[in-house]
């Protein structure tokens, strides 16, 4: 938790004192959201939705390093593999050259023990003095799930 500054919540009555004291133990500001607003914790709902049907609902997660661990897992894919609807099935986070040519090699990559797939493409090049040289390309969508 080192890395969160803010934590932004409701005003659900479920969240004690305590609750916030455990998070500004820890260094981190707690914010709490104005009244009767439910559209300014939208985009955090749904994030957390799509973490619990993609990933959380179909592991059985044994403590906070391992949560950590899965949670980091799937933000990068979320951000560099996961196509979004609201960006015309595009990721957030694009590679940097997504050029294919013909003599490109696609790999799938599983993670998260074969719970989510990334396809990789490899691209042969000449480097600067005319040998070849391989190296990834950029992520592309297969099959999220089996």
């Amino acid at each position: 938790m080192s890395s969160s500054r803010f934590l932004l919540r409701d005003r659900d009555s479920k969240f004690s004192a305590a609750f916030d004291e455990v998070f500004q133990s820890e260094g981190v500001e707690v914010i709490h959201l104005p009244y009767r607003s439910p559209v300014a914790n939208s985009f955090v709902k749904r994030w957390v939705g799509t973490a619990r049907r993609e990933c959380l609902q179909r592991l059985l997660i044994f403590g906070r390093r391992h949560l950590q661990q899965v949670l980091t897992e799937f933000l990068d894919y979320y951000h560099q593999a996961r196509p979004h609807q609201g960006l015309e099935q595009r990721v957030p986070c694009p590679p940097t050259d997504p050029i294919v040519t013909p003599g490109s090699q696609v790999n799938r990559r599983d993670r998260l023990g074969s719970l989510l797939h990334d396809c990789l493409i490899e691209v042969t090049q000449l480097d600067v003095t005319g040998h070849p040289t391989t190296r990834r390309s950029g992520r592309y969508r297969c099959s999220r799930r089996q």
